[in-house]
């Protein structure tokens, strides 16, 4: 069964040290872009350059949990 629902996620990160700031001057091989499709409950974190989503149902990648949360 299909889930009801779903969220396309895109992020973007970049590994110069702005003070938290989008870099606007950031040349595009300097942006690392990401997408995900979401149909679940999960968290998204941040360990370098990589997002990673993680879900709530499933305890099977911890270790990927232990990065930056993001949301």
């Amino acid at each position: 069964m299909k889930p009801a629902y779903v969220i396309d996620v895109g992020a973007r990160t970049w590994s110069r040290e702005t003070h938290n700031l989008f870099d606007f001057e950031a040349t595009t091989t300097a942006i690392t872009e990401q997408r995900f499709t979401v149909s679940d409950s999960v968290m998204c974190t941040r360990s370098d350059n990589e997002v990673d989503v993680v879900s709530h149902s499933s305890s099977s990648e911890p270790a990927k949990a232990e990065g930056e949360k993001l949301i």
